[in-house]
């Protein structure tokens, strides 16, 4: 048994196969390799069996072109973005940039907020000592029976970093028996700054040896409103806030 050499074709053999394709046998090329040479492809190779003198060909192979799969459009694409990504995964650049745009806004919450805070707390308190300081005016006789007026202009005076001070204090000052105590209300009145001709106010002036109680609302509007403190605080008017400051002493007998 010879076999023959079915890509190459040649010989003895060559002539063989041109005979069997006679006969019917199914061969079929593509063109295929850098130069255009033609070449067969099968699956198993065709046994040529020589009987006496007479050649027999046994072909037992279904001969066919190598057809290649086609890629499906949606999968074309992804050995492109897997290179992508990998050229992306390995790249160094910009990483202060990509370290600037996740810390610095966390920085500068904080960093609002702190200053927000801060000023929260001189306001604070600038206002219980602006309170002290008028109350003991009023205590000693220093303000002899005073108007709403003339306490929030003290008040200012001492006070010293409220803006617009006179437009945004609002005093109450009552009396109180330490022998038939009633509790204070919780909540103070502030001023409404959407209010053009707020009504008047009128304190109660107590006597000698008498408890008073003076209560004060003032508005601040925050430094910066659309971040950190400045955004989450309570806000009562017109975007500001309330500070509040409570305080009792008794009238010296100067009467």
């Amino acid at each position: 048994m010879d076999a023959v050499d079915v890509r190459r074709g040649q010989g003895r053999g060559h002539q063989d196969l041109r005979d069997l394709g006679d006969r019917g046998g199914q061969f079929q090329h593509r063109r295929g390799g850098p130069d255009g040479n033609a070449q067969l492809r099968h699956r198993t190779q065709p046994v040529l069996q020589v009987h006496g003198c007479e050649p027999r060909c046994d072909l037992r192979a279904d001969l066919q072109p190598d057809h290649r799969a086609e890629a499906h459009p949606v999968i074309r694409p992804l050995p492109f973005l897997r290179r992508a990504l990998r050229r992306l995964s390995r790249d160094e650049s910009g990483n202060s940039t990509l370290e600037f745009v996740i810390v610095v806004p966390v920085f500068f919450m904080f960093f609002f907020a702190s200053i927000e805070s801060g000023m929260h707390s001189i306001r604070q308190v600038m206002l219980d000592r602006a309170m002290d300081l008028t109350i003991r005016d009023v205590r000693v006789g220093i303000l002899r029976n005073p108007d709403h007026a003339t306490l929030s202009e003290r008040l200012c005076d001492y006070a010293l970093i409220i803006p617009s001070c006179a437009n945004d204090v609002r005093l109450e000052m009552t009396v109180a028996d330490p022998r038939a105590w009633t509790a204070q209300p919780t909540r103070i009145v502030c001023r409404d700054r959407e209010e053009d001709n707020p009504p008047e106010i009128t304190l109660a002036n107590g006597r000698n040896n008498e408890l008073m109680v003076l209560r004060a609302c003032v508005l601040f509007d925050p430094i910066i409103p659309g971040a950190g403190l400045g955004r989450e605080i309570p806000k009562v008017s017109g975007g500001s806030y309330a500070l509040t400051s409570t305080m009792a002493y008794v009238l010296e007998p100067f009467q």
